[in-house]
């Protein structure tokens, strides 16, 4: 099972499951659970040809026809609070019962009971350990991934495919990097310029109709989805349709100006920028229902600002002689519009590390620069999303697509090194409660949807066993080794091209490729 449950007990003996196995509602009604019925007897049953899925094999065992699942509650919308918990039994008189207090632990029930059923040719399908008692719920109640859709497009059918690898590692929030200085793919109905000027191509955009669907599809698999909107810097692509909000807009050479081409910030002291973030804001919250909007705030760079002789001359008339107090400016009337509309914000954690910024304590902040950067900002008093890039960013180790020398980022983060990393590690143990999970992160210089297969899984699924299950039962790697190679194979089969990490052999005989601890 990936990623490990919480606790079960389990026993030797053997159950046949029929092909034309059932499922049934008890409790509360759910059309997401129906949904989940449909797409989980595709998956378990998805080698049986049609013509014999119906026969029922004449062997003198058990026989499971039904599985039961009930819901203890009708909610039916996902957050960070929602219980994630289930319970499956499954019982040598052929019986199985799925039990949850909302639908999206019943949906983590399914993918976990899927694993369970082992199939062979001519529609036989057992489940071994018989019988099977699993309590689960997540470590953590975030579990994220980041996209990044900005340097690189990605067509909707990828980001529906890396939704589906999503929960099949039970990983909860999709943390979608929409725009960013290189393109604005998003096509807002309300400042269509944004696209039409900042985006690739018309083709490579995302309609209201295309973000509808990534998020229901998510909803339906109990997957959060949570813009970001990376403000103030990152922005050169807005100021492509809205010139007079940008400050150092392609500024040369680079190097001084951001930290990748093409430079260009929101001009903090315009009052358009804020007239325009109120707005698209303000659209964007009616289209994602999260409860939360990414807003960045990372790399935000001083020369860049201060090459404004507007913004620099104001800094002085006002009295203002820091860039971090021009970012607080900023981000004070950011987190208004914001909270204006029923969100609460999310920032990188250069707003608190670098910037020393006081916020309100309901933002949430995400830490990249590196895990000592967790205690620090716990010891503020923030929630914290683990995303340290020494760990968890997956585009590191492939080269710096600038110069032709090594990504700023190396090495290869490998499984092991994404699974041997703990958020809580050197963390006091009054502090940890503020740790509300994590995120690997996928950004696109050299990722599109040729690749982006590979990049993810199964290292992403090894992030999501560390958020999901217990450190004490997953702590050897060795252990987790014939797991997610089994896991791996399982992502094939279900059209997630993910990466062999070992030869084939390995699988096929297990215990003999352990990892050496140099």
């Amino acid at each position: 099972i990936w990623p490990l449950p919480q606790s079960w007990t389990s026993s030797n003996e053997v159950v046949l499951v029929s092909p034309s196995l059932s499922f049934q509602n008890l409790g509360f009604q759910s059309q997401i659970l129906k949904e989940g019925f449909v797409r989980y007897s595709s998956l378990i049953f998805s080698n049986c040809k049609a013509e014999t899925k119906h026969e029922e094999p004449k062997l003198p065992l058990d026989l499971l026809k039904v599985l039961q699942v009930e819901l203890l509650s009708n909610e039916q919308t996902i957050s960070l609070e929602t219980n994630e918990s289930y319970n499956l039994t499954i019982s040598l008189d052929g019986t199985a019962k799925i039990t949850a207090v909302t639908v999206f632990g019943a949906l983590h029930g399914l993918e976990t009971f899927s694993q369970l059923v082992l199939s062979e040719e001519n529609c036989n399908f057992r489940i071994e350990g018989v019988p099977w008692d699993i309590t689960d719920s997540p470590r953590f109640p975030h579990r994220g991934l980041l996209l990044d859709t900005s340097r690189n497009y990605y067509p909707v059918e990828a980001i529906l495919r890396t939704l589906d690898g999503m929960s099949y590692t039970k990983l909860n929030v999709f943390h979608w990097h929409v725009v960013d200085s290189q393109s604005f793919p998003i096509q807002s109905l309300k400042y269509p310029m944004l696209s039409e000027k900042g985006a690739y191509s018309q083709e490579e955009v995302y309609t209201k109709q295309d973000i509808q669907k990534i998020v229901n599809y998510g909803l339906n698999r109990g997957i959060r989805v949570i813009p970001e909107f990376d403000t103030p810097g990152h922005t050169y692509s807005w100021g492509l349709s809205y010139p007079s909000i940008i400050a150092c807009p392609n500024a040369k050479p680079w190097t001084t100006y951001c930290n990748e081409p093409p430079c260009g910030q929101l001009n903090p002291i315009e009052p358009s920028t804020y007239d325009l973030l109120e707005g698209f804001i303000g659209e964007m919250a009616s289209w994602f229902s999260d409860d939360y909007i990414h807003l960045g705030s990372d790399e935000v760079n001083g020369p860049c600002w201060l090459s404004d002789p507007s913004i620099s001359d104001w800094m002085k008339q006002h009295g203002v002689v820091s860039i971090s107090q021009l970012l607080a400016i900023f981000e004070n009337a950011a987190h208004k519009i914001v909270l204006k509309n029923n969100k609460k914000p999310i920032n990188w954690e250069e707003v608190i590390t670098v910037h020393n910024l006081t916020l309100d304590k309901d933002t949430l902040i995400q830490v990249w620069l590196g895990v000592g950067s967790i205690l620090e900002v716990v010891s503020k008093g923030y929630r914290v999303i683990d995303s340290a890039y020494e760990n968890w960013y997956l585009d590191c180790g492939t080269g710096n697509w600038l110069d032709g020398g090594k990504s700023w980022c190396d090495p290869y983060k490998t499984w092991e090194q994404c699974y041997n990393h703990n958020p809580t590690d050197n963390i006091p143990t009054n502090l940890q409660s503020f740790i509300i999970g994590g995120e690997s992160c996928l950004w696109s210089e050299q990722s599109d949807s040729t690749n982006i297969d590979q990049k993810l899984w199964p290292r992403a699924s090894a992030v999501a066993e560390r958020l999901w299950s217990p450190l004490a039962t997953t702590g050897n790697i060795n252990a987790a080794l014939p797991r997610i190679l089994q896991h791996r194979e399982n992502l094939v089969k279900r059209g997630i091209n993910a990466t062999p990490l070992q030869p084939r052999w390995c699988y096929l005989n297990p215990g003999n490729c352990d990892i050496i601890d140099i």
